[in-house]
């Protein structure tokens, strides 16, 4: 909810009726969940401009809150402009991201209308917060394969995810791009229109680069079927330049069934093979997780960082200790001469261990834990319509830069525990990395990307705090793309 009408709630203000002489529009509705159908009550009803030109609401903060059986009447005064209704919550209930995403305000989606007098009748649905299911790793895409062969120029196509339930929220994906023609290009994960025509792109999750294959962890937004109609979710992916091949690994998904929350920890190194040897290759080696990880725990997020590779290139899988398939994805890639971050998350396996495999020559391994899903406790996810931020990372002398991230400009609940973002470094002189963290945490020891000159490079990160600190190694330039949070009930 915006300042605005925080303020006028406490004030106790009651917005005018709009006199009898004046043109009224009345839209009513049920607000609803958009997993389960059910009516959602004390949420707070607005309208807003469909073009999202204005986070505040058009007319004099006009709001009602839905009642018991999730319905809402409101009036607004006649202007013709296309409107859409926008749902947040009471000022002395949980925030709508505390429970529920912001759906309703996704416009790609949402039924416009124009306040043009009369009655509108606008159901809204609403999307809950998921819990992490972690799934042994397995191929969920790869255009190698597909009929329709690499992803061309400009070109969008939708993927159906086999496996993952129909109230799924979001699924975790590691995606990598391979045998990209054009010198450099990006791929962003789009949201299909009412009309179920791809969306334009305006962030990206991946970028491409001729002669390397390129990997990064993404996680997507899901709509759930009320929304889409669709009897399997589906990510839609573009390409911007070029052809290239996508292959993508599932590793979860989030539901609002599942009871595995995410719980934050400070990075702690769980494995380095700089200490003893390197990783040979076609070389399997356990990772103990076992004595760090928390009762319950089923999966974890982690930094897997390649260094000192002898091979050209090469693949590192992570994956639950004692899966005999797992080599067969991977979570990073690495190539000689280049230091290469991906933050993964891996499921747990015997022991609650992991395990590692490197495919080509030597390559040391580093592996640091940022956090862990434990059954019956910690945050659930919230996926956000994905939003990039205005300001971006640039070389200074200081090497550190704080950007604040407001929730209402962001969607965010001001009480996240974490954010998920999406940095792209470019333009870099040299060699370099970037390090991501919230202001209330320490500085990792690990860097979140790694820069290097002619290339673009993209990479998940987390921060703990919607006020994220960046240290910046050296001349690179970035942006950063708010993808979701977690945060409790």
């Amino acid at each position: 909810m915006t300042a605005a009408v925080v303020a006028a709630t406490c004030a106790g203000l009651v917005p005018a009726a709009a006199s009898a002489a004046e043109c009224v529009t009345t839209v009513r509705g049920t607000v609803r969940d958009s997993v389960t159908g059910a009516p959602v009550p004390g949420m707070t009803v607005m309208v807003m401009a469909a073009d999202g030109s204005s986070g505040e609401p058009i007319f004099n903060l006009n709001y009602v809150y839905s009642d018991s059986l999730g319905g809402y009447a409101i009036e607004e005064g006649c202007t013709g402009v296309e409107s859409v209704v926008l749902v947040d919550a009471a000022f002395d209930a949980p925030y709508a991201g505390q429970s529920y995403g912001l759906h309703a305000t996704d416009m790609s989606r949402a039924t416009t209308f124009p306040l043009g007098g009369g009655r509108v009748e606008q159901d809204v649905l609403v999307t809950p917060g998921g819990r992490f299911v972690p799934v042994q790793p397995r191929r969920a895409l790869d255009t190698r394969t597909d009929p329709g062969g690499p992803l061309g120029p400009g070109q969008s196509r939708r993927f159906a995810l086999d496996g993952v339930p129909a109230d799924a929220t979001a699924v975790v994906l590691n995606l990598t791009a391979t045998e990209g023609s054009a010198q450099t290009s990006f791929v962003s994960a789009v949201v299909d229109d009412e009309s179920g025509a791809p969306g334009t792109p305006t962030t990206s999750v991946l970028n491409t680069e001729r002669g390397r294959d390129v990997a990064n962890l993404v996680t997507v937004g899901i709509a759930p079927s009320q929304v889409t109609g669709l009897a399997r979710p589906e990510v839609t992916l573009y390409n911007n330049a070029g052809t290239t091949h996508l292959v993508a690994d599932l590793a979860g998904y989030y539901t609002p069934t599942s009871d595995a929350g995410y719980v934050k920890i400070d990075a702690v190194r769980a494995f380095d093979s700089r200490t003893t040897t390197a990783l040979g290759e076609r070389e399997r080696r356990r990772v103990p997780l076992g004595a760090l990880a928390p009762a319950g725990a089923v999966a974890a997020m982690v930094t897997v960082t390649t260094t000192e590779g002898t091979a050209a290139t090469s693949y590192v899988s992570a994956f639950p200790a004692g899966a005999q398939d797992g080599p067969s994805t991977s979570v990073v890639n690495a190539y000689r001469g280049d230091d290469i971050a991906n933050l993964a998350i891996v499921p747990l396996g015997d022991g609650q261990d992991v395990e590692l495999y490197n495919d080509r020559g030597d390559t040391d391994v580093i592996v640091d834990v940022t956090g862990w899903f434990v059954r019956g406790q910690g945050s659930m996810y919230f996926p956000l319509d994905t939003q990039r931020v205005a300001d971006r990372i640039a070389p200074t002398i200081f090497r550190s830069t704080s950007f604040i991230l407001d929730p209402d400009e962001f969607g965010l609940s001001s009480s996240a525990e974490a954010v998920m973002l999406n940095v792209t470094t470019y333009g870099a002189t040299r060699p370099t990395y970037l390090k991501v963290w919230g202001y209330d945490e320490p500085e990792p020891a690990t860097s979140a990307t790694n820069a290097r000159p002619g290339a673009d490079v993209a990479a998940a990160a987390v921060a703990g705090s919607w006020i994220v600190d960046i240290h910046n190694s050296g001349d690179a330039y970035g942006v950063i793309d708010v993808t979701g949070f977690f945060a409790n009930r």
